[in-house]
């Protein structure tokens, strides 16, 4: 049985997805609440949901401000946005903290069921009137200057733009796994762009590369 979570502020809706999940063979909604509140008093952590739909709109501030809680709390669960609006930065950021699907509102309940099946299947899923623009949203926040301290350097010249994003993140201090996680790469890719950058930079480490920047 497949166990479904709804986090809905209208709370007719949030009844109505209840009922239609519960219609579902081999889905079952456990809990369906209008606040982000009441389903954390209702949570059972030893009995985490599979799949969790969550509202854009939330009375306790935006859902992108829960997502890191939720993501720490149920890391097995799998995160579904039900967007009332074609929010693209919304999409962009929502994605960044782990998010598994994101589904416009007025799509068919069918639509909707198949999105909680494609999940349950292993399939992350957005909406394709967003998923066209996808590409321009990514190119458009990960287009980032290099950092300052490069600017007047020779290794400036020497480095593209997504090995410069790289060094942003080794000059701020963060592990192979964080840089990776911030620009959706491999922590082998970015191994492998951090070699790049030692080899173009003619150091062999981080505290190198650091005591050249500065």
């Amino acid at each position: 049985m497949v166990e479904i979570a709804i986090i809905e502020h209208n709370p007719k809706l949030s009844s109505s997805l209840q009922q239609l999940v519960n219609e579902q063979h081999g889905f079952r909604c456990r809990i369906a609440e209008s606040r982000i509140g009441a389903f954390f008093e209702k949570l059972n952590l030893s009995l985490p949901p599979d799949i969790l739909v969550l509202d854009t709109f939330l009375k306790n501030g935006s859902v992108l401000d829960h997502l890191p809680k939720l993501k720490m709390l149920l890391p097995q669960t799998k995160l579904m946005i039900h967007s009332g609006e074609a929010d693209e930065e919304l999409l962009f950021k929502a994605l960044k903290k782990g998010i598994n699907a994101f589904l416009l509102k007025d799509n068919s309940s069918a639509e909707f069921v198949a999105t909680l099946q494609r999940l349950e299947q292993g399939e992350d899923y957005i909406d394709p009137r967003l998923s066209s623009n996808i590409i321009n949203i990514f190119q458009r926040n990960w287009s980032a200057p290099l950092p300052p301290a490069l600017k007047l350097g020779s290794i400036a010249q020497l480095l593209n733009e997504r090995e410069a994003q790289v060094v942003r993140g080794l000059v701020d201090g963060k592990p192979y796994k964080e840089i990776a996680s911030d620009l959706f790469l491999s922590i082998n890719t970015i191994r492998h762009y951090v070699k790049s950058i030692y080899r173009k930079a003619g150091v062999h480490s981080r505290t190198g590369l650091m005591r050249m920047i500065k």
